[in-house]
């Protein structure tokens, strides 16, 4: 009886071993011919962010970030800000990721990993990341500018040639038919025959072109400025304002050109890592250029890059204007020359509002 109960436990034993073999086989790390088994890596996913248009891409990428760990076991993706150079700092640990916007990084061929060129881009949006024949890094989001309209003094029955002239405006507070600051919006406000008019004959503030963007969206706050050009950020920055009982009526307008400086990029940084961690980092940089991520975009006041994407909803009219307008009119400067050229750019804009806008075409074509 013992033997027999023996051998029946020893049965029950080979048949869990067999059951077993696979699992146990695929958590051992050397195969029988000593080749090393590949396993899934674990750690942290270093991605640094380096870019200076958007207060909403952070939360998009922390949304995607915590999903990505989910789908990957033991993996922790840490997300930190950068300032252009921290990755030549030898003291410091490089990144994995970098995501950045035109202008934060002037050499990449000394810093970034270049891609095969993908399929399923904005081919515009995708140019911008490229260079000497190389693409060192893969469009993520676009942003855009807009008119953001005081309906008390802009009206949508009215225009803004309606407002007084500076020489015939007497009584305080002063009143202005358009402010702008000095940035990417100053070439696409040339795109808009109303405000060129209004920018050439009506009265303006005394920095208008010149101020910053807080600036400019400040005095328009104040409630004496008609139209104010400025990024799709400041305008849901205002309608948050106005939701919050601190507005005046409002409406956002799309009439400007297709000139957008406000993109993000994403680049995988030389640094040696082991096969199993760039790879890993290669398949954040895939989530977050595929379709899932790209798709909700718009829930944070983002535009996608991917042909593909989900395209905003009516209820987004102004994204929804931007996103069709940028597929045949997008037009970007190029990543890594831009911090080089992109003072004298607005110099440029400026001038072409004023007095020539013909002449911007020229202007952004060198940009580009």
């Amino acid at each position: 009886m013992i033997k027999k109960i023996t051998m029946l436990g020893c049965a029950a034993l080979t048949a869990i071993l067999l059951w077993q073999i696979p699992y146990i086989v695929s958590g051992y790390p050397v195969n029988r011919d000593g080749a090393i088994r590949d396993k899934n890596w674990e750690g942290v996913l270093r991605v640094w962010v380096c870019q200076d248009w958007s207060s909403s891409l952070s939360s998009w990428l922390s949304r995607q970030a915590t999903q990505f760990e989910k789908a990957h076991k033991g993996v922790r993706v840490s997300v930190q800000k950068a300032a252009p150079g921290d990755w030549a700092n030898t003291q410091a640990v490089p990144p994995d990721i970098l995501l950045f916007s035109p202008g934060m990084i002037d050499d990449p061929q000394n810093w970034l990993v270049p891609f095969s060129t993908p399929d399923g881009f904005n081919s515009e949006a995708l140019r911008s990341g490229k260079w000497m024949g190389e693409q060192y890094a893969l469009p993520v989001a676009l942003g855009g500018y807009v008119v953001l309209v005081n309906e008390g003094l802009y009206p949508p029955d009215g225009s803004l040639t309606d407002l007084p002239a500076a020489k015939q405006q007497r009584k305080p507070p002063q009143k202005y038919a358009l402010h702008i600051s000095r940035g990417g919006a100053l070439a696409a406000l040339t795109g808009w025959d109303a405000g060129v008019l209004a920018a050439r004959g009506q009265n303006k503030p005394p920095d208008f072109g010149t101020a910053t963007a807080d600036q400019a969206y400040a005095a328009f706050t104040q409630g004496n400025v008609a139209a104010l050009v400025c990024t799709i950020d400041k305008a849901r920055q205002f309608a948050a304002r106005e939701a919050a009982g601190k507005g005046f009526p409002f409406r956002v307008e799309t009439p400007l050109s297709g000139f957008c400086d406000q993109i993000a990029l994403i680049g995988r940084i030389k640094k040696g890592a082991p096969q199993g961690r760039s790879a890993m980092a290669d398949a954040l940089v895939w989530q977050l250029t595929g379709k899932e991520a790209q798709d909700t975009l718009t829930n944070f006041g983002l535009l996608p890059v991917r042909l593909d994407a989900a395209e905003p909803q009516s209820t987004t009219a102004a994204l929804s204007a931007l996103y069709e307008r940028y597929k045949t009119q997008l037009a970007t400067p190029n990543a890594y020359g831009w911090s080089a050229v992109k003072s004298s750019f607005y110099d440029q804009s400026l001038y072409a509002l004023m007095n020539d806008t013909q002449a911007i075409r020229e202007a952004v074509e060198k940009v580009r």
